[in-house]
């Protein structure tokens, strides 16, 4: 939980207000996994209950970490499964080996 703690306080100190439940936010941090956690209970979900239906979270996903399976599915058979839903990546990432980062 301490992770989700980071997450909130980072978005409260950019200005996020809660008003309303999907509402419009200046910044929204999810956590959609954690290595292989399932979490269930009042503040946190994992892995994140809408992973599987946002093309918009899967395809950056499958840059860093496509061959991960998530509740038994590969996240390719996801995004594969997303329909019309169009997302087009910002820049691909390319993982440095040797600095153990992304770069451009």
């Amino acid at each position: 939980m301490k992770l989700l703690d980071v997450c909130l306080l980072s978005e409260k100190k950019m200005g996020r207000v809660c008003d309303k439940r999907w509402g419009l936010r200046t910044i929204d941090i999810d956590m959609l996994i954690y290595d292989n956690t399932v979490c269930n209970s009042d503040r946190l979900v994992l892995p994140h209950p809408y992973l599987h239906e946002r093309c918009f979270v899967l395809a950056p996903l499958i840059q860093i970490a496509g061959n991960i399976s998530i509740n038994g599915s590969k996240v390719m058979e996801f995004l594969n499964n997303c329909h019309n839903q169009q997302v087009e990546l910002y820049k691909k990432l390319h993982w440095n080996v040797e600095k153990r980062c992304f770069s451009q």
